[in-house]
């Protein structure tokens, strides 16, 4: 007689005991690296039975959150395991001692520009033990404070633009003809009196209108100097440290996963995208969730900070094998601190 098989749990329908054989699993998976067995979990993490173990197991195993290699009979989680896991995880916390050591080190840290931002991913990319990234918030929303026109010589001008946000950026720029002195005391004027308070991505557009009456409209000097104002703010720029981490890791003894790394890496596209978060909250994408087949070996945790209206990410990149629970804590954490430090600025 033929024997009838209980229904297949689901993420939705698990029992108090399959948590807690799954939480068990990744703690104990993130800790080693290794394949978990039955005789590992009764004999230490759990209260319980190897065979009992074992039943729970396979029923977790059926529902596609762990899986085993050929080489041994323990287990390991899937990415289906890692984000029941995850969902699951309430108050994360990361350890008094070292949101200490990041509060010392960021009060020597300079108060604003991109070498705050590289310094800060290097701070946490050293409480991580993983790569982190720290994206310049995005200005599109930004709104223009001031234009500088500084003349380096007849035919090179140096244009220095600031935000009310407290963000500035400088280019060198080579110009089409021969602008004097005292041409460019007026233009500087004469832009700053109407295009101040615009929104950048209002400029090129706002400006037609404002400067109608001037004469300057169409200008190539004044379309030059708003199409590298524009194009200057245009994109986010990565902070990144910590390659080492990842490639030190276990994972990416693999020459095929490694190569993967140094592709996330060496592409801004593939790293703004898997960066990419318009929640409040931190954000946790694993494996295939990140939407690359380039990073399904790799999980990502991001977090927005904010300078003003304007948006910054904070994110954490490893392999899939991580501790979830302390870094989503570390990111939102440095999130907040970020956002402090330029509320005072």
């Amino acid at each position: 007689m033929n024997s009838v098989r209980k229904n297949i749990v689901s993420p939705l329908t698990l029992s108090e005991r399959h948590r807690e054989v799954l939480n068990a699993i990744v703690h104990q998976f993130v800790l080693t690296a290794q394949p978990v067995s039955s005789l590992t979990l009764a004999g230490s993490a759990l209260n319980v039975s190897s065979a009992t173990v074992r039943n729970v197991m396979a029923d977790l195993e059926a529902a596609g959150m762990l899986t085993h290699t050929h080489t041994s009979g323990g287990r390991v989680p899937t990415a289906l395991g890692y984000r029941v896991f995850v969902d699951n995880i309430t108050q994360p916390r990361i350890e008094r001692t070292i949101q200490a050591q990041i509060e010392r080190e960021f009060e020597e840290m300079p108060i604003q520009g991109t070498e705050l931002l590289s310094r800060f991913a290097s701070i946490l990319a050293q409480a991580s033990h993983l790569i982190t990234v720290v994206l310049s918030p995005r200005l599109d929303r930004g709104i223009l404070q001031r234009i500088e026109l500084i003349p380096i010589a007849e035919e090179r001008l140096l244009l220095v633009v600031s935000l009310l946000e407290g963000m500035i950026k400088t280019i060198l720029i080579e110009l089409p003809m021969r602008v004097s002195p005292t041409e460019l005391i007026g233009l500087n004027r004469l832009m700053n009196e109407r295009l101040s308070g615009v929104k950048l991505s209002d400029l090129l557009n706002e400006a037609d209108q404002r400067l109608a009456d001037t004469g300057l409209a169409h200008s190539e000097l004044v379309r030059l100097i708003l199409n590298y104002t524009d194009s200057l703010f245009g994109d986010q720029t990565p902070s990144v440290a910590g390659t080492g981490n990842a490639l030190s890791q276990p994972e990416f003894r693999d020459p095929d996963k490694m190569r993967a790394v140094i592709e996330l890496l060496e592409g801004n596209d593939i790293l703004l995208h898997l960066l990419d978060n318009e929640e409040d909250s931190v954000v946790v994408k694993i494996g295939e969730e990140t939407g690359n087949p380039a990073t399904r070996e790799l999980s990502c945790i991001a977090a927005n900070y904010c300078v003003g209206d304007l948006m910054g990410t904070i994110g954490i990149i490893g392999p899939t094998r991580m501790d979830y629970p302390r870094h989503m804590a570390l990111a939102g954490y440095a999130a907040s601190l970020l956002t402090k430090i330029h509320t005072k600025v």
